[in-house]
């Protein structure tokens, strides 16, 4: 089965949590969010959560995430090999 790019609702993103969270946010952030990058046309996209090369935003929007969040997460988001290698690490010995 095919991956879907971004969920349509109607044709449309589902953006009703990110159009709150950008009203939010352009109180005490300057456009809004933190890196230019992020800023959309009409709401950015507020990320939820990653896997691998995928992120869902709060809207339960999927995207394929192409900018990797640019060298911060060179190895994808969750990687299961480097979750366990963490856990594994903090365990006491």
């Amino acid at each position: 089965m095919a991956e879907r790019i971004g969920s349509q609702v109607g044709g449309q993103r589902s953006e009703a949590q990110s159009a709150a969270l950008y009203a939010r946010a352009r109180q005490w952030i300057p456009d809004g969010v933190s890196r230019a990058t992020l800023l959309r046309t009409p709401n950015p996209i507020y990320v939820d959560h990653g896997e691998g090369a995928w992120v869902t935003d709060v809207d339960g929007n999927r995207y394929l995430d192409c900018n990797n969040n640019f060298t911060s997460l060179i190895m994808g988001h969750a990687d299961i090999a480097h979750l366990l290698a963490a856990a594994t690490a903090a365990l006491p010995s």
